[in-house]
């Protein structure tokens, strides 16, 4: 197993009816040799996976027709696709892949997740696991070493929201607090103000009690 940046000979494929995040996205990843493919909702989706088996799906959760949660729903009850299939926003997503992280078993993806930047602390986005490999210790593995990237760029509190998983990132130091108590910086992310639902848990690593 080894963990790395998004890096040569890897498929995305960007889901999102917005031409410049999916532009954005692509110009990023293409400065890393990733190789990039685009859809604007599922339908043309689901037709580039059967016919070019991407690495990864990036599909934003607001699409037209059906959205990117009942889209990987359908993915996923597919047995003739293998792949990763998370629903992830990607509005915001362009400025920060350079600071994403893939864990790789041998030598397909497997797991990833990325820091998103915001001056003296960060927000923890998108950390998913293929739905095979779980219960295998690499969502712990994913979410210590952005910890340790985190601690390395002398950042001292690291934000989440999550609907799913807070006894997951609970022990891992995560505590979960109000959506009032996050910095300004935060709030303003879209990620915070647009993309996670109000249910969503915000929880924070760091920064004392």
């Amino acid at each position: 197993m080894k963990e790395s940046k998004m890096r040569d000979n890897k498929t995305v494929l960007v889901v999102d009816d917005a031409p410049l995040n999916r532009k954005l996205i692509r110009t990023l990843l293409e400065m890393k040799k990733i190789r990039v493919i685009e859809a604007a909702d599922a339908e043309q989706a689901f037709e580039l996976i059967r016919e070019q088996r991407p690495d990864l799906v990036l599909m934003d959760l607001q699409l037209p027709g059906l959205n990117g949660l009942e889209a990987t729903k359908v993915l996923k009850a597919d047995p003739d696709i293998q792949l990763t299939a998370a629903a992830l926003p990607t509005a915001g997503v362009a400025a920060v892949l350079a600071d994403f992280l893939l864990i790789e078993v041998a030598g397909k993806l497997a797991a990833c997740g990325g820091l998103e930047i915001h001056g003296d602390c960060a927000l923890l986005r998108s950390l998913v696991v293929q739905e095979a490999m779980r219960r295998q210790g690499l969502g712990d593995t994913l979410c210590a070493a952005l910890l340790r990237d985190a601690r390395l760029r002398g950042i001292d509190e690291v934000y989440l929201l999550t609907t799913t998983a807070p006894q997951f990132f609970a022990r891992h130091g995560f505590r979960a607090q109000s959506r009032e108590q996050a910095p300004s910086a935060i709030r303003a992310s879209q990620e915070f103000s647009q993309l996670c639902p109000q249910v969503a848990i915000l929880m924070r690593h760091g920064g004392g009690s």
